[in-house]
Formats: C-alpha cells, sequence, structure tokens
C-alpha cells in the first residue's frame, strides 16, 4: 500500500474493518484479491 495516500490508506482500513464478515478468506492477499475484483485497489 505504499502507493496510496494516508487518507486512502485510513479509509480503506475502515472499509476492510466493517466489512470483514463479507470477506471470504482472513489471507491479507485473499482480501486485496477481492478489493481489487471490486476495484477498491489497483493490481501491482
Amino acid at each position: 500500500m505504499s502507493c496510496l495516500t494516508r487518507k486512502l490508506q485510513q479509509k480503506l482500513a475502515r472499509y476492510v474493518q466493517k466489512n470483514s464478515e463479507s470477506f471470504n478468506s482472513q489471507d491479507p492477499e485473499a482480501i486485496r484479491e477481492e478489493l481489487v475484483n471490486k476495484g477498491f485497489v489497483r493490481h501491482r
């Protein structure tokens, strides 16, 4: 997440915390892939 601004990192962290039950896995890479698929985070 080094390319994200601090404010965007905070917003993304809040989103993940609020919606953690909706993720299929607790694995960070799997969550990242889901966020990429939803358009929240770009591919590396």
